[in-house]
């Protein structure tokens, strides 16, 4: 078995020879065919220069050189690459199998550079949008040609709190994952406070005291925040939200009723604003002390989903 393995590994070396030898000896004859054609054409030029213009003038001399030399030099580089065709072509084959190997080994660089072009094109998103891709959410600080930097806010999806880190999105992720942007309506957009009702609770008492705390919390921007909407909508032809708050009636999966109130507020103080109509419900809310609770607090469950 080992004598087998030598004897085939002889072969394999000799024929490597073989083939070396061969492609010096081809070399060495393109070489010397390449001389011999630009001696060829030198004389040529030389000669049919002289037969043509021995009689006449030092212009015409001249413009018959100078055409002569011309198509001397196109008939080079044409007998130049007839002579070199088969080594071209394994230097193009060389090339292009290197450009492949480069192209997958960077395959993601070039996305995230598709990807860049791409956003300024279609102008998805920008610097201080809101966004969400793959589950990041947050205030885009900087976008570069192969990342997005993103504040990131939290604690739950939800949730308006930077947490104080700063998330790295590789761009070629926004080709490959819905990208959500949260304020696409500009200064103002559409932001929904949720609050969970304790079961036994007059819905209908929390349904209008919400809507009074969320309409004098929204009170002193919703005549900028009702002409802002209608300038995006006579530019841009998009469907605005109404900037009057609107309360919405639901169950959660354990049967309890959850109040959800749909406000329009400025993009940077949505939780501000969010804090304060929370704050005001449950504050009243305990006053009320609605039919059903015995005393108890009216409210025991908070959330605000954006």
């Amino acid at each position: 078995m080992t004598s087998h393995i030598s004897h085939l590994l002889a072969r394999a070396e000799h024929a490597g020879s073989v083939v070396q030898q061969t492609l010096a000896a081809n070399v060495r004859l393109e070489f010397v065919s390449t001389a011999a054609l630009a001696a060829v054409l030198v004389v040529l030029t030389w000669c049919a220069t002289w037969l043509v213009s021995r009689h006449e003038s030092m212009e015409t001399r001249r413009f018959w050189r100078l055409t002569f030399r011309h198509l001397a030099t196109l008939a080079f580089v044409v007998g130049f690459f007839v002579i070199w065709r088969h080594q071209l072509h394994n230097g193009v084959v060389a090339l292009g199998a290197a450009l492949a190997g480069l192209l997958v080994t960077l395959r993601e660089n070039w996305l995230s550079l598709v990807a860049f072009w791409v956003r300024i094109g279609r102008r998805h998103y920008g610097l201080d949008d809101f966004i969400e891709i793959d589950g990041v959410r947050g205030r885009v600080l900087n976008i570069s040609w192969l990342t997005t930097d993103v504040a990131e806010v939290g604690p739950r999806r939800d949730g308006l709190s930077y947490t104080g880190r700063v998330v790295y999105i590789p761009n070629y992720r926004t080709l490959l994952a819905p990208v959500v942007v949260e304020n696409v309506t500009g200064q103002y957009s559409a932001h929904i406070v949720s609050v969970t009702m304790p079961t036994g609770t007059n819905v209908q008492k929390a349904e209008a005291l919400l809507m009074e705390v969320a309409r004098r919390a929204c009170e002193p921007f919703m005549a900028d925040a009702a002409l802002h909407m209608q300038e995006l909508e006579l530019d841009q032809a998009m469907d605005t939200p109404s900037v009057e708050p609107k309360v919405l009636i639901h169950f959660d999966t354990y049967g309890l009723v959850i109040l959800s109130v749909r406000i329009v507020a400025p993009s940077t103080h949505k939780q501000k604003l969010e804090q304060s109509i929370l704050r005001d419900f449950f504050a009243r809310a305990g006053e009320a002390n609605w039919p059903g609770q015995s005393g108890r607090p009216a409210l025991r469950k908070a959330r605000s989903p954006q």
